[in-house]
């Protein structure tokens, strides 16, 4: 038996398409704003890193090298641990602050964990 969508339900039709475009469409700029965020945050410690300290971006590069490593791939990309309820010991999303399955409260506890 064949499912059948209402038109403006239906993925390939460009009813459905015209309404979800403004959605991605906000979903694309709060990505980008996330990201410029970030980028400024990064670029600001940077600077204090290195007037305040003798980091050389020598350093930073290695630093960089082996997180991307810690995962088993170099591929330009951090692979952040799992978060695990306390409670019941089942997986938390990232950005979660209650497990989906017991309702206990799990706070972000380090300051990066946030950003995933």
């Amino acid at each position: 038996m064949a499912i059948k969508f209402s038109s403006d339900k239906n993925p390939g039709t460009s009813s459905y398409k015209k309404k979800q475009a403004p959605d991605l469409q906000a979903q694309v700029y709060e990505l980008q704003s996330r990201l410029d965020r970030m980028a400024l945050t990064m670029t600001a410690m940077w600077e204090v890193l290195t007037k305040e300290t003798e980091i050389t971006e020598e350093q930073l590069m290695e630093k960089i090298n082996d997180l991307d490593i810690d995962d088993g791939v170099m591929d330009g990309k951090i692979d952040p641990e799992q978060r695990v309820c306390k409670q019941c010991g089942k997986p938390i999303k990232r950005r979660q602050l209650r497990c989906g399955y017991c309702e206990t409260f799990s706070p972000i506890e380090r300051p990066f964990d946030a950003l995933w």
